[in-house]
C-alpha cells in the first residue's frame, strides 16, 4: 500500500515538472500555480526521514538551499522588508526545487528527455505565437514593430532576453540529442532537428538580446565545432564553423534593428560621470556601467561591502540615487517610472549589492563547483546551460524574476539530480 502510494505521488511529481517547463515561457500565474501544486504533493507524500537522507547526499542541492537561507538571514538587516519578502517569494524555487527535486528518487533518462522535449515544443509555440502575433500587426496596421526585442516578446508577457535564453537553450538541447542519437533517429528527424535549430537562431536575432547574441556566437564556435571535431575531423569542423559564422553575420546585418542595437555601442563616452550630467539618453552598455558605479557607490556609503545593505534595500537605495543625480524618473499621468525600478542589470553586482561579498562569493562557489561537476560528469548540456546562465548574468539581474528564478532552478536541480554519466554524457 505504501509503495503504491509513493509510486503514485512520484508520478504526480513527474507530471507537475513536465506542467512547469511547458508552461515556463508563458503567464507566470499558471507556471507559479504548478510550482505550488508540486510543493504541497511533495509534502503530502510524506516519507521525510528517507527524503532527507537523499537530500543529504546532494551537496550542490543543500548549497542551492542555503543560499536562499542566507537571503532570509538579509531581512534581518533591511528596512524595506515589504521590498526584501518581495524578493524572498520570487527567489522561493531556489529552495523549493533543490528540496523537493534533490529528496526524491532520481528521474530516468525517458522521463529527462520527455521533460526537455517539452521545453522545447513550448518554446516553439511560444516564438510561433509572437511572430504570428507580429504578422498580424504587419498586415492590419502595416508596422514592422512587432517583429523586434521587446515588441515581440510582449505577446506572451515575458522579456525579451528570457525567451532569447529559452530558446539558446533549446538549441543546445537538440544539439545534444543530435549528438547522442545521429545514428539511431531517421533522416527525416535529423532534418526536423536541424529546422528547429534555424528557426530558433532567427527568433534569437529578432528578440535582438545582445548578450544572448554573444552566447549564441560562442556557443557556435566551441560547443558545434568540437561535436564537429569528434564526428567528422577538424578539416569538416573548420568549414561548418565558417560556414556558421558567415550565417550569423549575415543575420545581424539583414535585420536593422539588431544591427542598429549593436552599432549604438560602437561610441562610448564616460564624460558626463565626471561632469554629473545624468539627465541622457543611455545606449544598454553605458547605462550599465552606470548602474554598476551607483551600486558601488551605495556599498561605500552603507559600509556594505562584506554583508550588502540587505535583502530589500538595494532597489532603495538605486532609486534614491536616480532621483539625486537627475535622471529621467517617468511621468505620473502615463504610469511612467522612467529608471526608477531599475535593478543593477548584472546578477553578480545584484548579489554583491544586497549580501556583499559573502553573498557573491557563495554564488560564485555554486557555479564553479556545477562547472566541475558538469565536466567531471561529461554533461554538456549541463556545462552549456551553466555558461549560458553565467554569461547571461553579466548584463541582466536574471534571478531577479520569476522568469529567471524557475528556469534556473529547475534545469540546474534537474542536472545536479542526474549527474549519472550516462543519463547526459555525449
Amino acid at each position: 500500500m505504501l509503495h503504491n502510494r509513493t509510486n503514485l505521488h512520484q508520478q504526480i511529481l513527474f507530471y507537475l515538472l513536465v506542467l512547469i517547463t511547458v508552461t515556463l515561457p508563458f503567464t507566470v500565474r499558471i507556471n507559479s500555480f504548478f510550482i505550488i501544486l508540486l510543493a504541497t504533493n511533495w509534502v503530502l507524500e510524506g516519507s521525510f526521514k528517507s527524503k532527507f537522507i537523499r537530500l543529504k547526499s546532494s551537496k550542490l542541492a543543500l548549497l542551492s538551499i542555503g543560499f536562499y537561507i542566507y537571503h532570509l538571514i538579509g531581512l534581518t538587516y533591511t528596512d524595506d522588508l515589504q521590498s526584501g519578502f518581495s524578493d524572498i517569494e520570487t527567489k522561493l524555487s531556489l529552495f523549493l526545487f533543490p528540496m523537493v527535486i534533490g529528496s526524491s528518487p532520481p528521474l530516468s533518462r525517458k522521463k529527462l528527455d520527455i521533460l526537455l522535449k517539452g521545453f522545447i515544443a513550448a518554446c516553439i509555440v511560444a516564438i510561433l505565437i509572437c511572430f504570428g502575433y507580429a504578422f498580424y500587426q504587419y498586415f492590419i496596421n502595416h508596422t514592422t514593430t512587432y517583429f523586434y526585442y521587446h515588441e515581440l516578446s510582449r505577446t506572451i508577457r515575458i522579456h525579451a532576453i528570457y525567451l532569447a535564453m529559452y530558446l539558446n537553450f533549446s538549441i543546445g538541447i537538440i544539439i545534444y540529442f543530435l549528438s547522442r542519437d545521429w545514428n539511431r533517429i531517421y533522416t527525416i528527424h535529423k532534418l526536423l532537428y536541424i529546422a528547429i535549430i534555424v528557426f530558433f537562431s532567427v527568433g534569437i536575432f529578432f528578440l535582438a538580446s545582445k548578450i544572448i547574441i554573444i552566447c549564441f556566437f560562442i556557443f557556435c564556435n566551441v560547443f558545434i565545432a568540437r561535436l564537429v571535431f569528434l564526428k567528422r575531423g577538424l578539416a569538416t569542423a573548420i568549414i561548418l564553423t565558417a560556414l556558421i559564422n558567415i550565417v550569423i553575420f549575415a543575420l545581424l546585418l539583414s535585420i536593422p534593428y539588431t544591427k542598429e542595437r549593436f552599432l549604438v555601442e560602437k561610441d562610448l563616452n564616460f564624460d558626463f560621470i565626471e561632469k554629473n550630467e545624468y539627465d541622457r539618453e543611455y545606449s544598454g552598455f553605458v547605462l550599465r556601467v552606470v548602474l554598476w558605479k551607483f551600486s558601488a557607490d551605495i556599498l561605500n556609503a552603507q559600509q556594505g561591502w562584506i554583508a550588502g545593505v540587505g535583502t530589500g534595500d538595494g532597489q532603495k537605495f538605486l532609486d534614491q540615487r536616480y532621483r539625486d543625480h537627475g535622471m529621467y524618473t517617468g511621468n505620473i499621468n502615463f504610469n511612467d517610472r522612467g529608471y526608477l525600478g531599475y535593478n543593477t542589470h548584472n546578477q553578480y553586482m545584484q548579489f554583491l549589492l544586497s549580501l556583499g561579498i559573502i553573498g557573491i562569493l557563495y554564488f560564485i562557489v555554486i557555479l564553479c563547483l556545477s562547472t566541475a561537476q558538469a565536466i567531471q560528469h561529461k554533461n554538456y548540456l549541463y556545462l552549456y546551460f551553466l555558461l549560458l546562465f553565467a554569461i547571461s548574468a553579466v548584463s541582466e539581474a536574471n534571478l531577479c524574476t520569476q522568469k529567471g528564478v524557475v528556469f534556473y532552478a529547475l534545469f540546474h536541480t534537474l542536472f545536479v539530480a542526474s549527474y549519472q554519466k550516462s543519463q547526459f554524457a555525449v
